[in-house]
């Protein structure tokens, strides 16, 4: 994606783009602010995905320190920015936000599907960015209803729609996979809650 004569991987775009409107469909929803828990997250995960560049391509940083710029961890880097998302999640964010429980469910169905639909307009993907969008417009229906079994539907037609476009086993699609697991896990910790 091109602005001017700066180039944007479409991934970050849509990264940002689909950050901002679940945060902003979640207001509109819910009349609730989005904890500083899902903020967090992603800037440790950006943090630690870029950063880890310096520790996988230490020489290459040493004879070009600008070079961080535009490099990442690549792979390596992201299971390690994944890893410490978890830690962070499980061991500080569930502790210190409550709100976790009740809304990382909500707020990642709202990334996921967000993310689908323009990452897919971005790359002119019509068919698959309209079969996101209606995802999307169910999701937002079904929204103040939405169940641990309704969250892992949604998941599952997502992960669906990406193995009929493209490749289920791909580091998208276990990325995926992992974050919705982790965060119907933080959920069901509300309903055991609840239960006690």
């Amino acid at each position: 994606m091109n602005i001017g004569s700066l180039t944007i991987p479409s991934v970050w775009a849509a990264s940002l783009l689909a950050l901002i409107l679940a945060a902003l469909l979640n207001r509109i929803f819910t009349d609730k602010k989005i904890g500083e828990w899902y903020w967090n997250s992603f800037f440790f995960y950006f943090f630690i995905w870029k950063t880890s560049y310096i520790f996988f391509q230490f020489t290459l940083f040493l004879n070009m320190p600008l070079s961080i710029i535009y490099f990442n961890g690549g792979i390596k880097g992201h299971i390690l920015a994944l890893v410490v998302l978890i830690l962070y999640l499980f061991f500080i964010a569930r502790k210190k936000y409550p709100s976790i429980h009740e809304e990382s469910i909500r707020i990642f169905l709202f990334y996921l599907i967000i993310y689908q639909t323009v990452i897919n307009l971005i790359e002119n993907n019509r068919i698959e960015m309209f079969i996101h969008s209606i995802l999307l417009v169910c999701c937002l229906f079904l929204i103040k209803r939405i169940s641990n079994q309704l969250f892992f539907l949604f998941l599952l037609l997502e992960l669906l729609i990406l193995s009929y476009f493209g490749s289920l086993f791909s580091i998208e699609g276990a990325t995926f996979s992992t974050i919705g697991l982790i965060m119907l896990t933080l959920s069901k910790n509300q309903y055991r809650r609840r239960k006690t």
